[in-house]
Order: C-alpha cells, then sequence, then structure tokens
C-alpha cells in the first residue's frame, strides 16, 4: 500500500459503516452515521479542540470508493468518491457544519492509500488495518476496549490467512510477533486481546452480546490455562465447541448475577480462577461445574458466585471493604470529563482530596515506621 498527498472535498469522502468504533454502523446511513459519532464525548471533545485550530499534521487516511468496494462489495456508496478508513471522527466534525468557515464544499488534505501493482487484494486489507491500529490501539484517546479486541482479533485472522499454512503453535506465534512489531504492543498483551475477543464473539454466538460495561468479566475466563480448558479454547484460539457452548451459554446471567453484588470484575476474576483451581484439584467434572453456577443464576434467594468456594467462605472484612471503595474512586477519577466547561469549577475540591490523601499517606507511613 502507498500513501498519497491528495486534496479532497470534504463532500466527497463518506464515512466508514464499517468503522471499529461501532460495529451498528453497518445498518446506518450517512446521515445517522455523522449523529451517532456526534453525540460521543470524543467527538465533543475533538470539536471544541478544531474549533480553536484544526492543525493537519495527523492527516485523514481515505481509500477510493473502488478500492474500497473491492474489499467490502456489501456495502453500496455510489454517491461518493472516497471513504475514510483512518479519521472518522475527524471527518465527522468536519462535516457537522459547526465548525467557522468549514463546509462540505471545503477541500482538505488528505492521504490516499492506493493498492499497490503487485499487491493482493488480502495484503491491501492487511495494510489499512495496521494502518488504522497504529493510529487507534496505541494511541492517547484510543477505541473502546471492545473495538481495540476485535480490531486485534480481525488482524490476527487475516495475517493467519495470508500467512497460507497450517495453524498451529509455531505459526500462530508468527503471527503474533509480526503484530506485535507493527503496533508496538507486547506479544503477551496482543493474546490477552485475541483471547478476550475470542470469547467475545462466541458467547454472543451461543448465548447474547456481552454489554460494554461488563466486558472486564472475561478475563476471569482467559486468565489462565485452566480456566480456557474450562469454556474450551485451545492455545491456538480454537474451540471444543461442546465445553464452549455448555459453559459460555450460561455466562451472560453469571456475570449480571455477580454485577448485583460487587461490579467490580477483578474479584470476580479472582474467585472464579481460584474456584476453577479448586474444582481441578477435586477432579469435579465439568457439567457439575456448570451446574454449580446455574445454581446460583436460578437461585430464588439472591446469591453471590463466592458462595460456591468453600475453602474460604467470603467475609467482607474493613480490608477488602476499603479496597473495594478505594478502587472505585480509582476508577471513578480515570473517567473525569477533564474537557467539560465546569470541570474548571472544581478543581479545589480536587485540590483538597489531594491534601487529605497525601496527608493520610504520611500518617500511614509514620504508624508502620512505629
Amino acid at each position: 500500500m502507498e500513501l498519497l498527498d491528495k486534496n479532497i472535498k470534504i463532500s466527497e469522502i463518506a464515512l466508514d459503516p464499517l468503522n471499529p468504533r461501532d460495529n451498528t454502523f453497518a445498518i446506518k446511513n450517512q446521515n445517522e452515521i455523522l449523529a451517532s459519532t456526534m453525540k460521543k464525548r470524543e467527538a465533543g471533545e475533538l470539536l471544541r479542540s478544531m474549533s480553536e485550530c484544526i492543525r493537519w499534521i495527523n492527516k485523514i487516511v481515505v481509500v477510493s470508493y473502488k478500492d474500497y468496494k473491492e474489499l467490502h462489495d456489501e456495502i453500496e456508496l455510489s454517491d461518493f468518491q472516497y471513504v475514510v478508513v483512518e479519521g472518522n471522527t475527524r471527518l465527522s466534525c468536519l462535516k457537522s457544519k459547526k465548525l467557522q468557515n468549514i463546509n462540505l464544499d471545503t477541500e482538505i488534505p488528505v492521504l490516499l492509500a492506493k493498492r499497490e501493482k503487485n499487491e493482493t487484494l488480502e495484503e491491501f486489507r492487511e495494510s489499512i488495518l495496521i494502518t488504522q491500529g497504529i493510529a487507534n490501539v496505541t494511541e492517547v484517546k484510543p477505541w473502546s476496549d471492545i473495538s481495540k479486541a476485535k480490531h486485534i482479533y480481525d488482524m490476527y485472522l487475516l495475517k493467519i490467512k495470508n500467512l497460507n499454512q497450517p495453524k498451529n503453535a509455531q505459526n500462530n506465534q508468527l503471527v503474533i510477533k509480526s503484530i506485535s512489531e507493527q503496533l508496538g504492543l507486547s506479544q503477551e498483551d496482543l493474546k490477552k486481546y485475541i483471547r478476550r475477543y475470542c470469547i467475545y464473539a462466541k458467547i454472543e454466538e451461543v448465548a447474547e452480546q456481552i454489554p460494554e460495561d461488563k466486558w472486564g468479566f472475561l478475563e476471569a475466563l482467559e486468565i489462565n490455562s485452566d480456566t480456557r480448558d474450562f469454556i474450551g479454547l485451545s492455545s491456538t484460539y480454537d474451540w471444543n465447541e461442546e465445553k464452549a457452548e455448555t459453559a459460555l451459554s450460561i455466562m451472560p446471567d453469571l456475570f449480571k448475577n455477580e454485577a448485583k453484588f460487587d461490579p467490580n470484575s477483578k474479584h470476580f476474576r479472582d474467585n472464579f480462577r481460584d474456584y476453577i483451581d479448586e474444582c481441578k484439584n477435586k477432579k469435579v467434572e465439568h457439567q457439575d461445574i456448570v451446574d454449580s453456577f446455574t445454581s446460583i443464576i436460578n437461585s430464588k434467594e439472591e446469591k453471590s458466585f463466592t458462595e460456591l468456594i468453600s475453602p474460604k467462605v467470603v467475609k467482607e472484612d474493613n480490608k477488602s471493604k476499603w479496597e473495594k471503595f478505594l478502587e472505585e474512586c480509582e476508577s471513578k477519577l480515570k473517567a473525569y470529563p477533564i474537557n467539560e466547561d465546569w470541570a474548571s469549577d472544581q478543581i479545589s475540591l480536587l485540590e483538597n482530596l489531594n491534601k487529605k490523601i497525601n496527608k493520610l499517606v504520611n500518617q500511614i507511613k509514620l504508624a508502620n515506621e512505629e
């Protein structure tokens, strides 16, 4: 693939219906995609930034409609000459009519991704995925966890296909190493993303789609070889179909049940891992483990999964309560909307909170020195 500098009218460029940020775009028209995108928080933040100054350092990447049609024959966008493949949110802001001196007839500098003479269609597709991945998987404001994992998973599947060799542990590792070098992510992180999306897609197939706020619960299922074996996932991301359907079909309900008791997926992860380990040591049959989960879900009394862990019936002590509270605080602060107009009104509150935390840390340190 080669990238060519070009100036193109905004009206000539379509938003990508297959944008990895939102898998619902494929069934929406251009106006609906634009409206959905502009409702997202990151679009509002970017629009404010672009209102102050538009920088063309990171240019939008487009492909010709002809090339896009070859990649995605099922998509019809014949009213446009180009389709954006990287920079959908930026293009949405430009199309929003909310930027001064910018309209649909405005020409903007873009990078045109062009298929090279001897490049196969699958190689061209892989190059586009790499371009999207570098721009979004490792950026400060990346895609959602699900979108990121799906993109990495798609790269993995395409590379395995293009390798044109038997799928085994050795070739699997070659593909992981290649993606790691291209995206600048560790191989272990890549494996986690691929495993997690494998499980996410399989649960959707055998049961229902996991909502985004339950994504973290999937970590419990892929945390180690024993939990992966329980759900039927191999080291090369293949499935034991019988195990997968039996175990994964109940997971949406199990996640919902556990979230009522404790929304922190890390606690569920640790308890799930311990329970699977306990069952393995006791040589409990696979179906019996599934039945124990089902009994929790279907219980007339509200029961938590932790009640299954016999050696340590979990009684939340003072330490656990504070750990839970502090983890929730940390999670909320990470999501603090720093670009909201009212954020500056709360600076003094945050500064006072920071002082109290520093004072508390110093007091704890002094107490432990005595």
